[in-house]
């Protein structure tokens, strides 16, 4: 299993004809991978390859693996255990895979901006709480019964094309978020106290945000305009907002959008453009906010 190919993991001849169950999909321009299989080998057997930039969420049901990547101590994964790895830049690992237990793994790759435009959450910030300042984080826990589920419906997909894409895509998100919700539950535990200094930058960030609805900063831009770090500014709006920075700007681009559209002075691309969306992504989400679609409102 080579945990940061961009595309099929790629083995040893003799390796590869011994991977069955094969699984791999794409979407988002590759910002969002997943792949999985069942590897059995006659022989313990060892390899080098590159460690892409970028999160990754591995879980492993059966077999043996270890991974030694930069500095760090050599991790040995026997599963069910799972794994969450991220890295700033490239790296390069060392891999051993034991002979006497097939290897049944699933691999989900994701790029941090993929969290932050699409989902509105700093994964990249939030995990660099787990790694004590070492890089490339890595995490190695038990593997619960609902990743070790998700995993094994991977594996197994049932359904053919041009419904396996969506189905794989699905439970790799599924996997991904259950993978990082304790992750996230921690960090947003984390006790930061903020002073009244703090408060004032919120409340500026917030200004900020929501008077460039359609070239807004991203969230280290508006940490650094206002002198706060990318952690303190997303706990900070979820404790003085309720929501994320994303939600908050997104709410009021639609808010906006909405008063443009109920006025009928502006047509629904000229609203869309205004607040920053395209008129095909605006026209999904204003229906999912309101009921209504935009141009039925006009």
């Amino acid at each position: 299993m080579h945990v940061g190919s961009r595309g099929p993991a790629r083995l040893a001849p003799d390796i590869d004809r011994r991977l069955s169950a094969r699984q791999y999909v794409s979407i988002f321009s590759d910002r969002l991978i997943v792949s999985a299989g069942t590897l059995e080998i006659d022989a313990p057997t060892s390899g080098t390859g590159p460690l892409k930039k970028g999160l990754k969420i591995v879980v492993i049901l059966s077999g043996k693996e270890q991974i030694k990547v930069a500095d760090h101590p050599t991790l040995e994964m026997n599963g069910p255990q799972s794994c969450l790895i991220y890295n700033e830049d490239d790296a390069n690992k060392v891999h051993w895979l034991a002979a006497d237990i097939p290897l049944r793994f699933v691999l989900v790759q994701l790029d941090p901006s993929l969290t932050l435009d699409e989902f509105g959450f700093d994964a990249a910030e939030m995990l660099k709480n787990l790694g004590q300042g070492r890089k490339p984080l890595l995490h190695v826990q038990a593997a619960s019964q609902v990743l070790m589920s998700l995993a094994s419906q991977i594996i197994t997909c049932p359904l053919q094309e041009p419904l396996r894409k969506m189905y794989l895509i699905g439970k790799g998100l599924e996997l991904a978020a259950s993978a990082l919700n304790p992750v996230i539950q921690r960090a947003q535990d984390i006790e930061i106290s903020l002073s009244s200094s703090d408060l004032q930058r919120i409340h500026a960030a917030y200004d900020r945000l929501t008077a460039a609805l359609d070239k807004p900063p991203s969230l280290a831009e508006l940490g650094r305009e206002v002198g706060l770090n990318t952690t303190k500014l997303t706990i900070g709006f979820r404790r003085v907002f309720g929501t994320t920075v994303f939600a908050v700007l997104q709410e009021h681009r639609l808010q906006q959008a909405y008063r443009m559209l109920a006025s009928g002075q502006t047509t629904v691309s000229e609203a869309a453009y205004r607040v920053g969306y395209s008129p095909a992504h605006f026209a999904t989400i204003f229906r999912r906010r309101f009921g209504v679609a935009p141009k039925t409102l006009r």
